[in-house]
């Protein structure tokens, strides 16, 4: 598994190249052992927390303490999340980081989805690359958080 695609929403690569986590973030991902299929999605998410683990991230950060809502890791003002299940998700993590930069908990946020292809070999109405990336200039008025939505495959 590793980047295949890559969409940089209101310059979030620029803000996490300056901080010097935008290549970590790629390593996170790195895993020619994780191919895409059915059921594949608890492997692909267990490895990715056990890299952010190791990489000193925080794990399941609240998004507000007056919900029982998280994202699955934070490190300097960087939200993150792999999104593998049905394709609303993804709009609602991003949602999620929207709400996180309005109450100043971050300053970007980093999206992982599989390619187009490698969701279909997921499974059905899984979210995707192409999808988010063509669908979040609709929302763009909305979702004005950075945002880097990378698409990964095997």
């Amino acid at each position: 598994m590793k980047v295949y695609e890559e969409y940089s929403h209101n310059h979030a690569d620029v803000i996490l190249k300056e901080k010097g986590i935008y290549e970590e973030i790629f390593q996170l991902i790195d895993e020619p052992n994780i191919g895409m299929a059915k059921k594949a999605a608890p492997f692909i998410k267990q490895h990715v927390k056990d890299e952010l683990a190791v990489h000193e991230w925080v794990l399941e950060p609240s998004v507000n303490v007056a919900f029982n809502l998280s994202i699955n890791a934070m490190k300097d003002s960087t939200g993150l999340m792999v999104q593998t299940g049905n394709i609303t998700r993804a709009f609602y993590d991003l949602l999620k980081f929207q709400v996180m930069k309005d109450n100043d908990r971050i300053d970007v946020g980093v999206l992982i989805v599989p390619t187009a292809g490698a969701a279909k070999a997921l499974g059905s109405n899984i979210a995707n690359f192409t999808r988010v990336t063509n669908e979040i200039i609709l929302f763009s008025r909305i979702l004005n958080v950075p945002c880097l939505i990378l698409g990964i495959d095997e």
